[in-house]
């Protein structure tokens, strides 16, 4: 990783820090099924606090996501929301998937999409679209 690269994931941290706020990505991994016993194994849940920036309100999603070339094929919902993430803050080999989910205050959010934001083969930060709800 250059020092270009490793400055710029160092502010997005410090400005994360200063202005974001902790949220939880979390991750759920099922059991695996033994077709011997037919039983299924327990999963496991892997929970990973961050600090981050979260937008809110729709125009402003949307707002964004066309900017970022991502409305196509994705639907932006009234209460989505997008929030970004500093790659750095992430535990090592992390990456958001969409089927996470997400804690913000007392409300959870799934993760519809995820868009880093590469600086040569590095990400810098992540923007992630959330819903709230089962949809």
């Amino acid at each position: 990783m250059s020092t270009l690269v490793t400055n710029m994931q160092a502010v997005a941290s410090r400005l994360l820090g200063s202005y974001g706020e902790t949220v939880t990505i979390r991750r759920i991994t099922p059991g695996a099924y033994n077709p011997a016993t037919g039983e299924t194994a327990a999963g496991s849940t892997l929970e990973v606090p961050v600090l981050a920036l979260v937008s809110a309100g729709v125009g402003g999603v949307a707002a964004e996501l066309l900017r970022a070339g991502r409305l196509e094929g994705v639907t932006v919902r009234p209460g989505d929301r997008i929030v970004t993430i500093a790659a750095s803050d992430l535990p090592t080999g992390f990456v958001p998937v969409s089927g996470d989910s997400i804690d913000i205050a007392s409300s959870t959010f799934r993760v519809i999409a995820t868009t880093p934001t590469p600086a040569g083969a590095d990400v810098v930060i992540w923007r992630l679209q959330l819903r709230q709800g089962g949809e």
